[in-house]
């Protein structure tokens, strides 16, 4: 249904994105753009099963939004040993 140098763009997007965002994650840096970059994906994601399959079939997305939500909804000065955190605590020293 879409054109296939979109889908190859869109794939490569949203693989290396999870990798590339799942390595910050873990190191704890850039999370802010991190979420929102993942949170795209999952977008993307949902609109493309949503292509093949109905959109009320959310298996596809619901692992990683169970995972993304409740990491956006905590504090970020909440991780002591993040690399953001110990970034902004040399800069204000």
């Amino acid at each position: 249904m879409l054109p296939k140098p979109l889908l190859v763009i869109v794939l490569y997007f949203t693989t290396f994105s999870e990798l590339i965002g799942g390595a910050f994650l873990l190191l704890g840096l850039l999370r802010k753009w991190t979420y929102r970059t993942l949170a795209l994906v999952l977008l993307v994601v949902s609109f493309g099963h949503g292509l093949e399959s109905p959109i009320w079939d959310l298996q596809h997305v619901f692992f990683r939004a169970a995972l993304l939500v409740p990491l956006f909804l905590l504090p970020f000065d909440w991780d002591p040993h993040s690399l953001d955190h110990r970034l902004k605590k040399q800069n204000h020293q």
